[in-house]
């Protein structure tokens, strides 16, 4: 009782959060233009005046910066030396191994503050275009995200100074979908029971491999603002979630969260997926791509303590629980 009273106030707190948090970010544009004026154009080595925006989305400290006869950029500022380190290293891991991420074109050493926290800023390309679904064709945009995310999804491992929390072999990956899976099938049954009963039959029905398919490279936070794409290709504009995983739960990620369930879409991003990806690869999506969807609705449906009932991820869930594992 006390942790459901709980969670309904951090629901009831978090707008009031998030209106504080803007009103916050507009006041911090002042203190950034004099930073860009300190730092940012003395290392970019550029002159001339420019404007400074918060980004629309997203709830980090991240601008547009405009100079004059130049390209625009983005601007982002972390108080987490860890965090903006990774993020910086990041792109250039990934970068180097041919998947789509702006290029990081100067970063701070911690303009001010301690060891582990302080200011740390960074300045990188901006990515032509809009999000997949807003784009002018998102049919054609989700395909070439289909191509990204095969890019991103060939890659086994990742270098020890990136590792964030999960580095896993099969068995600690299929140990950790197990864990996973059981908590969410226990906050499911206090909203549908008979649900979450027939997904617990369900899911015990499939062989023991499925749960210890190998983990690869996977971008995790896959909200709509991370990627960014148009006529000239998609970019993930936001890697800091990187880490590896279970592809097929990537996938169910992308098909409800990027694209909103929307068939052309999905039927886009999934052929040009299948058409770059590897045959190792194409065939542990083929085989467990249903498998993935459904442990990762078992999330999707109760979102910030409220179960979604009447959204198209619970009627998507209930037709794979009437399939044959």
């Amino acid at each position: 009782m006390q942790s459901d009273v709980r969670q309904r106030k951090r629901v009831t707190d978090q707008p009031r959060k998030l209106e504080r948090f803007f009103r916050q970010r507009e006041e911090a544009v002042l203190q950034m233009r004099a930073l860009v004026e300190q730092w940012a154009l003395p290392a970019l080595r550029w002159r001339g005046s420019f404007t400074l925006a918060p980004v629309e989305r997203g709830h980090n400290l991240t601008y547009y910066l405009a100079v004059d006869g130049h390209p625009e950029l983005i601007l982002r500022a972390g108080e987490r030396r860890l965090k903006f380190w990774r993020r910086v290293r990041l792109h250039g891991y990934l970068r180097g191994r041919g998947v789509s991420v702006p290029k990081v074109l100067a970063h701070s050493a911690g303009l001010f503050g301690g060891r582990h926290d302080g200011l740390f800023l960074s300045v990188e390309e901006r990515a032509p275009g809009d999000e997949i679904l807003r784009a002018g064709d998102p049919i054609g945009t989700a395909a070439r995200a289909g191509e990204v995310f095969a890019r991103l999804h060939t890659l086994r491992s990742m270098p020890r100074p990136l590792f964030q929390d999960s580095v896993w072999t099969r068995v600690s990956l299929g140990r950790w979908l197990r864990e996973r899976t059981r908590v969410r099938l226990h906050k499911y049954a206090r909203y549908d029971p008979e649900t979450a009963d027939r997904a617990l039959r369900w899911l015990a029905a499939w062989p023991a491999p499925a749960w210890r398919h190998a983990p690869r490279l996977c971008l995790d936070d896959v909200g709509k603002g991370n990627l960014i794409g148009g006529s000239d290709g998609v970019a993930i504009v936001d890697v800091v979630g990187t880490r590896m995983g279970s592809v097929p739960v990537e996938l169910g990620r992308v098909r409800h969260m990027l694209l909103d369930n929307r068939r052309d879409p999905w039927k886009a991003f999934l052929g040009a997926y299948l058409g770059s990806a590897s045959p190792a690869l194409a065939e542990q999506v083929e085989r467990l791509g249903r498998f993935g969807e459904a442990l990762y609705l078992l999330k999707h449906n109760i979102r910030r303590g409220r179960f979604r009932r009447n959204r198209g991820g619970h009627a998507r869930l209930l037709r794979l629980l009437e399939t044959d594992p």
